[in-house]
């Protein structure tokens, strides 16, 4: 049957982020009655960014932070469309592909996240997004360093001075090890102040590990990178072969040709419904959208509880009723892996460090993974 033919209703979840990975989740269950799913994505697998780290310094193998998007789709009834989104059509809710013909839909969710504003076309820069494909890449960049690099460390300048980019820095020695690096030197470069996003007590245990580590930071906005350093706004420069962009969230450029209502960074502009606000039938959730009534920093925390107002939201959507809500938690507990074992945290203002941290990290993201495994 063409899709002009088609006589049941369709809903499109335009990326598979965290909110609409438990949309689909949930969908294995219970589905929508005389609703058909359609799952669109670049790739097919996804990646749990909370376990990246923990990846990185070998404590779990890469697998447990891939989500199967094609086996989750399988277990839901819903079809999997593995191609680049061009545009879409709002008159007749349509979305146009690269690669195939265009799809209708009923309802939209566009879940596709966030990106980073790495410079593009230069082989020592490694974006931490695409997330599917951020260690192969690194790793990559860390063999061509080692077959450049004269008889010195291997230098790292992780761009970014939240707390991802610091967990990178912290669980990059042993990846830098099992890619045959012996010797490593790494710097985090921050716009602002170490640690931004929390409180001083986390902030100062933060800088000390930093210390022990024996990794240095340093404050500036990078101007310009060179084949072998960083040249910041206030003209100094940076050693560095390889550079790690993990800075905070911008938005991908698919978002600025869907043509749909931004705010000023470019993220869908949403009400508390997580519905566009044009009133069309289309959410926009996770790192994709920001409401523009109640605005709230861009972390995977967020996304995950949108997931059940979502579901919800849907549902009322295609049965005539009023939508919900969405309320932002305005503080939500904070897990640092520190790359030795340990990890620290914050919680309402409070830190905490120790092993008994970092098997609460590993239970929490274990239990979420968890939930994404079929078996038949």
């Amino acid at each position: 049957m063409s899709d002009d033919q088609r006589t049941g209703k369709r809903l499109v979840l335009l990326g598979i982020g965290h909110t609409n990975a438990l949309l689909l989740r949930r969908w294995v269950t219970d589905p929508i009655p005389d609703v058909e799913l359609t799952c669109l994505s670049d790739h097919r697998f996804g990646t749990y960014s909370g376990m990246l780290p923990a990846v990185l310094s070998g404590q779990v193998r890469e697998s447990a932070m891939q989500l199967d998007v094609a086996a989750l789709c399988r277990a839901a009834g819903a079809q999997l469309i593995v191609d680049r989104v061009a545009g879409l059509d709002r008159q007749t809710r349509r979305l146009t592909f690269e690669h195939r013909a265009s799809l209708a839909f009923d309802a939209l969710v566009i879940g596709i996240g966030s990106t980073t504003n790495a410079p593009k076309n230069n082989a020592m820069v490694v974006g931490v997004k695409p997330m599917q494909s951020f260690l192969t890449r690194l790793s990559d960049a860390v063999v061509q360093s080692i077959s450049h690099r004269v008889d010195r460390p291997i230098r790292v300048a992780v761009v970014g001075g939240g707390v991802a980019s610091i967990e990178l820095a912290f669980c990059l020695p042993p990846f830098l090890k099992s890619c045959g690096v012996e010797r490593h030197a790494i710097k985090i470069v921050c716009g602002g102040e170490i640690g931004s996003g929390v409180g001083p007590s986390l902030r100062r245990r933060i800088q000390r590990q930093l210390k022990r580590n024996r990794i240095a930071w340093v404050q500036g906005v990078v101007a310009h990178v060179t084949t072998q350093s960083l040249r910041l706004e206030d003209g100094s420069e940076h050693d560095a072969d390889i550079v790690i962009w993990a800075t905070g969230a911008f938005a991908p450029p698919l978002l600025s040709r869907l043509g749909l209502p931004a705010d000023e960074r470019g993220f869908i502009a949403t009400d508390e419904m997580l519905r566009t606000t044009s009133g069309e039938p289309i959410f926009a959730v996770g790192d994709a959208g920001s409401c523009v009534s109640d605005p709230h920093p861009k972390a995977g925390v967020y996304a995950v509880r949108q997931a059940p107002v979502l579901s919800s939201n849907v549902s009322r959507f295609f049965a005539g009723r009023p939508l919900k809500s969405f309320r932002a938690q305005r503080s939500f507990l904070k897990l640092i892996n520190t790359g030795d074992g340990k990890a620290m945290g914050e919680w309402k203002g409070f830190s905490f460090q120790g092993r008994w941290v970092l098997a609460l990290k590993h239970w929490i993201d274990k239990r979420f993974m968890d939930q994404f495994r079929i078996t038949d």
